[in-house]
């Protein structure tokens, strides 16, 4: 009895499978089918809104996005600093390279960075957001030149600077630049 058991386990775990199957996958991007339902298997990003204390502003970055330009014609959008996290790369260790590379900003050892929230990017992606509200003051950082990843659209989009006064004018071009802003409001008490 236990040898039957044990071979019907094994053919639904094949029958399983079967029924799971890898679709196109390039690179960091897996669009898999499972239980009939198509979804899009990718690496998790981080997501931050640093806030300048002393300077009182928020950095946005207005960026060249080819699938937002393909709807909307628009050359720019504003949007948080955000980035893929790397294999063998933890959230906080990705904030911390993505604020060098878009920003040109370098965390000093006392900052304590905490991911407040991850949410799923979509219901047709396994991948999540890792969300950040990051105030600093000038005792927290240094400054230096951006030097993006390298891509030629990271070299025509910039990190801006935007003052709290204006933070309610604001007009993101995503949901998580918006809720990045929105809870930014929260802290900031606007």
């Amino acid at each position: 009895m236990d040898k039957f058991t044990k071979v019907k386990k094994q053919e639904k775990k094949e029958e399983k499978k079967k029924k799971d199957s890898i679709l196109f996958e390039k690179d960091y991007l897996k669009v898999i089918t499972k239980d009939k339902w198509l979804y899009i298997e990718e690496s998790d990003s981080i997501c931050v809104l640093p806030i300048l204390i002393e300077e009182n502003k928020i950095l946005l970055r207005m960026e060249v996005i080819p699938p937002f330009q393909s709807v909307d014609g628009r050359q720019h959008h504003l949007t948080c600093i955000a980035g893929t996290i790397e294999k063998d790369e933890d959230p906080k260790d990705c904030i911390i390279r993505e604020l060098e590379e878009e920003a040109g900003i370098i965390l000093r050892d006392n900052v304590v960075l905490e991911i407040y929230d991850i949410l799923y990017k979509s219901k047709s992606a396994s991948s999540r957001f890792h969300l950040c509200i990051l105030p600093l003051s000038i005792y927290q950082y240094d400054e230096t030149i951006a030097k993006g990843d390298g891509s030629k659209f990271e070299e025509m989009s910039k990190t801006v600077g935007v003052n709290i006064k204006n933070i309610k004018s604001l007009s993101p071009s995503d949901v998580v630049t918006k809720l990045l802003i929105e809870e930014g409001k929260k802290y900031l008490n606007i």
